[in-house]
């Protein structure tokens, strides 16, 4: 996992957070603690989630990671569609005649593309 959190466009807090392990077929709740390099009250949060190690040399395929209910818990303002129940179609534009390699290319989301 991925956080960023930003105070009038300055990086207050970032870091990656590795997730390991199975939890079969239920959810495990996990917790971090979120390490401040600045001071401020941040306004933006930028969150990503990777079912690889994002410092390996070479993509490990075949993860895959489930995320819900996130929260910052019950005394801070929620995360917006934290639960992940509200979604909204996105376009995804790819320059013609290139090569390289992106989530698109695996056939994930290929209604959604669209070649510039």
């Amino acid at each position: 996992m991925i956080i960023e959190l930003k105070s009038a466009g300055s990086i207050v807090a970032r870091q990656f957070m590795p997730v390991y392990g199975n939890s079969g077929t239920g959810f495990q709740l996990l917790q971090f603690k979120v390490n401040y390099t600045a001071p401020g009250m941040p306004d933006t949060l930028i969150l990503g989630f990777i079912p690889t190690d994002i410092y390996a040399n070479f993509p490990q395929y075949g993860s895959s990671m489930t995320v819900d209910n996130l929260t910052f818990g019950s005394s801070y303002p929620p995360i917006p569609n934290g639960n992940f129940d509200s979604w909204a179609p996105f376009t995804f534009n790819k320059l013609a005649n290139w090569t390289y390699m992106d989530m698109l290319d695996f056939g994930f989301i290929r209604t959604r593309i669209r070649n510039v």
